[in-house]
């Protein structure tokens, strides 16, 4: 019988954010969480149970569990674990310069989705001194989210920013066991990110992966829930709420500078992702 769900370091506050060191020497019970979790282990070892299938984990290993996940660790010895809980949204707000990172998407975004497929070979191993680095960067995050003094969200945040730029250049550098198509999808899910305000199309995206139109759209379909323009286009609204939360331009430049040629088919796009209006969005702030 699956625990409920828990959300066992993430603290009831405005900030949903979550940074803890675990040493762990006996067994921990299968559970399930709210949010997403990355798991870095520190030293040890132990068998770790993910929706029913064991994996051995070790010193070195970076994983990330999707909210949902059922997982346990059993056999377990001299473990240390960092762990990191947060929100999807906050990996949705880290800016097209981390997310173009080779890594990202493979280690952040569809790795965990076909983690159980796989069997979880998209995670990274970091050797010693990686590790090293590592470790020291989420002591300082905990010492922030601790500490809580005035200004610590941001601290935070930026620090999140740094370990996920860290980890995501770290593996685009790996020689992972995850398969070809993997890097594929996240090189155009990258490409998509950097030239999101460009005239594209499926043949182009194509290209940028080496697999056919056909085989394109059927992965991308499957692992982000959304057809390759559809992921587009949401890029696309989510940088023109940026502009129109940020600036005074007219809602016609702006919808042109996002890539939409037609300021009509723009708010009906806005409407449709966002809920409303680009109107109505400005004025709420």
């Amino acid at each position: 019988m699956v625990e409920p769900t828990r959300k066992i370091y993430m603290k009831p506050r405005e900030f949903p954010f979550g940074v803890r060191r675990v040493p762990l020497n006996a067994d921990f019970e299968a559970h399930t969480h709210d949010c997403t979790e990355l798991m870095l282990i520190a030293s040890g070892t132990a068998m770790h149970t993910v929706d029913g299938q064991d994996y051995m984990i070790r010193a070195g290993d970076v994983c990330v569990l999707n909210t949902g996940t059922v997982h346990e660790l059993r056999h377990v010895s001299n473990l240390e674990q960092w762990l990191l809980a947060y929100y999807p949204e906050m990996l949705g707000s880290l800016g097209a310069e981390i997310r173009k990172i080779p890594g990202f998407h493979p280690l952040f975004v569809t790795g965990p989705a076909v983690g159980r497929q796989m069997g979880f070979q998209c995670k990274l191993q970091l050797d010693l001194q990686t590790l090293r680095e590592a470790v020291g960067l989420l002591t300082k995050m905990r010492e922030e989210f601790e500490a809580e003094r005035e200004g610590y969200e941001a601290v935070v945040r930026a620090c999140f920013v740094q370990f996920v730029a860290f980890l995501s250049r770290r593996y685009s550098d790996a020689d992972t066991e995850a398969p070809r198509w993997l890097f594929q999808l996240a090189k155009v899910a990258s490409y998509l990110e950097e030239h999101a305000c460009d005239e594209l199309s499926l043949s182009k995206l194509a290209d940028v992966s080496g697999l056919s139109v056909r085989h394109l759209t059927r992965l991308f379909k499957t692992h982000y829930n959304a057809s390759p323009i559809q992921y587009l286009l949401a890029l696309r609204v989510q940088n023109a709420a940026t502009l129109l939360r940020q600036t005074d331009k007219r809602i016609t430049e702006l919808a042109f500078d996002c890539g939409f040629a037609d300021s009509n088919y723009f708010a009906r796009q806005f409407r449709h992702i966002m809920g409303v209006s680009p109107s109505e969005y400005r004025r709420k702030g």
